[in-house]
This record gives C-alpha cells, structure tokens and sequence, in this order.
C-alpha cells in the first residue's frame, strides 16, 4: 500500500461523459471530488456520439413533440422481448429530459432533435460539434468547479474495509498512490479491446469475426474492480453490434465506398445468398444481430453500374451520421474505387459479367 494517501469525499474513474457528468454534478452540490482518466485526453468514445436520447425534453416541448416518457419505456421493453431491466431502462427515460437542461445550463449547445429511422418520433437531441464539444464543455465546467483532473493516471484497485469503499489505488508517473474518498464512481466503459473476455462471455474472436470500431484499449478495468469488492454480475454477454463498409486503410471513414455499402441494395453472405430483408438497414441492432449469424465476420453489399449511378444521382435513402443524411450523393465513389482496386483490396471487389 502505498504512504501517506491524500483525501477527497468522491472519486470517479473514468473521463467520458458519464464519470464528467457525475464529476461535475458532485462538485455542484459541495463535494471534494477527484477524476481518473487512464488515457492522455478526456473522453474516450464520448468525443465521437452525435446525438442522445431524451423523451419530454424543453426542446421537444418547443416542437410539440408530445412522445412520452411512457411511450419510450414500453417501446424500449418491447424492442427487448422484456430482457431489459425495467427499472434502469425507466431511471434512464425518466432522467433523459432533465439531462437535457443540464446540458444546456452548462453551456451545451444542439442544434437539432431528429431520428435515423424512418416513421419514428424524434427523441435524438444532436448538439454542435458532436460529443467532442459536449466533452470540452463539461471539462471546462469540471475545472471552474475545482474538480481535480488526473489524465494518464489509472486507478488499478478500489479499496474496501469492514464493507465500505474507503478509496482507490491509482498510477501516476509510473508510481502506485493512493487515495482515501467516501464513495467511488465507475463510469469506464466496457470491455470491447478484451480478446479474453469477448471469447469468454460473447462467443466472439476479436479481430476475427468482431470489430471494435472506435474503441481503444477499453479492457474491463472498471468491470473487474467493481467485480472485486462485490459488485453483482448482469449484462455483461450483452454487446451492441451493427454492420459497416469496408475499413481498411484504403479507405476513408465514412467514406462513399462505406457509404454506398450500407444503403439497402442486395446483400449476400460468403456462399451468395442473400440472408435477410435489407430495409432493415434503417435499424442498427438489428443489422448486427442479422450478420452475428455468420461467422465469418463479415457479408457482402452487391451493386451494379446501374444501382451505383442511381445512388450518385438521386442520393442514398439511408443516413451515415448526422453529416450524411438521406439524398447525399456519393460521387467520388468511382475514385476511391479505383485507388482501392489498384492497392490489391481485400475488401472491396469490381468485375464483369456477361
């Protein structure tokens, strides 16, 4: 154990916008409070969301968007066949709209409420500049209200006497030390760079048949030390999954190749054949669970000229983020075709038919 701990009233582990919410929220109400990012920037994959949910929000208000609060949560059990928690899935609605105003009161801006599916009510709040900014915000908050900032800086091992947290063991400067506090807040993420764990509790071989798109050495730090001073088990086979275009280097992300890829064309599996109804692109949940099925890891979009010309005339019928939406025109599709097929792609094909 490392001598001479220092003294805080709250620790929170983790720097995306769940532990700099919780951050600042305990600061606002009186406490002492230290933050731990194991990375060298605050964030992790908050800085790239482009939107969340809230149902009853003052913007919907604004709108007469009358989708209630009710409404969501039987949508969400049902969407679940019940397999959900309904007592998180409701202090998550119930809490969405309040999240919103206090967003706004610390100075978040949105620009939109919208919605990526078709016919649905528009409960996605997009705010300016995309999570990087909400990220910035709420940092720049978290400093003005003393909180302590501590980037490269891991805690390894939450303490626990006689059935209390007493406070977190941490790395700075390639030294362990310690910290006492009277509560720990876990807000780390998942485990989605875990070869041994994606094995272990989804069936999955990372790097495989499993891509962690966005995610950088997220390992179930938080997972486990919850895990060892007594933290119940629930969820955790659980993984959001959904289907992109190509990735490779010979590509830019969100580019026209994975643009074009995505749009509800004919999609086939490695013998040929077509595997689902493709409207279901509109519904990312359901476009992983669709290519789970195929171990491979992967399935292919088939188009032809005509389909290809089509989309670059009239524009794709599905969104890639808010920057991309419905009518956008892919017309460097041809170039960035051309560039792949001369590096030897491996994952994108042209070819002739008789």
């Amino acid at each position: 154990m490392p001598h001479s701990p220092s003294n805080t009233d709250i620790v929170v582990i983790g720097s995306g916008i769940s532990g700099l919410s919780a951050a600042l929220t305990a600061a606002e109400g009186g406490a002492k409070v230290m933050l731990f990012e194991k990375q060298r920037s605050f964030g992790g994959t908050s800085n790239f969301f482009e939107g969340t949910f809230a149902v009853e929000s003052e913007m919907q208000r604004e709108k007469y968007i009358t989708y209630s609060r009710d409404d969501a949560f039987k949508a969400i059990m049902e969407y679940s066949h019940w397999r959900a928690n309904p007592r998180l899935v409701r202090a998550i609605v119930n809490e969405s709209a309040e999240t919103i105003s206090w967003l706004l009161r610390q100075g978040v801006e949105f620009s939109d409420m919208t919605i990526n599916m078709p016919d649905e009510p528009r409960t996605y709040h997009v705010p300016k500049g995309t999570g990087a900014a909400v990220v910035k915000v709420v940092v720049d908050r978290a400093r003005e209200m003393g909180v302590d900032l501590r980037l490269s800086a891991p805690v390894k091992k939450i303490l626990k006497e006689g059935g209390r947290i007493t406070g977190v063991i941490f790395e700075e400067n390639n030294q362990e030390k310690a910290v006492n506090a009277a509560a720990v807040m876990i807000a780390t993420g998942g485990y989605a760079n875990n070869k041994d764990w994606i094995k272990k509790y989804t069936g999955f071989d990372l790097g495989v048949n499993l891509l962690p798109v966005g995610n950088i050495d997220k390992m179930g730090d938080g997972v486990r030390m919850a895990w060892e001073v007594g933290a119940d088990e629930e969820g955790i086979d659980v993984l959001e999954m959904y289907r992109v275009g190509p990735m490779g280097p010979d590509y830019v992300m969100k580019g026209p190749a994975e643009l074009i890829s995505i749009q509800p064309d004919l999609w086939v599996t490695q013998q040929g054949e077509r595997f689902c109804d493709e409207g279901i692109t509109f519904y990312e949940t359901s476009i992983g669970n669709a290519n789970a099925r195929f171990n491979e890891g992967y399935t292919y979009s088939l188009f032809d000229e005509s389909i290809k010309q089509e989309i670059i005339e009239k524009g794709t019928v599905k969104s890639q983020g808010q920057d991309k939406p419905p009518g956008t025109r892919p017309v460097e599709f041809d170039e960035e075709l051309k560039v792949a097929l001369e590096k030897g792609s491996r994952d994108l094909f042209a070819g002739a038919f008789p």
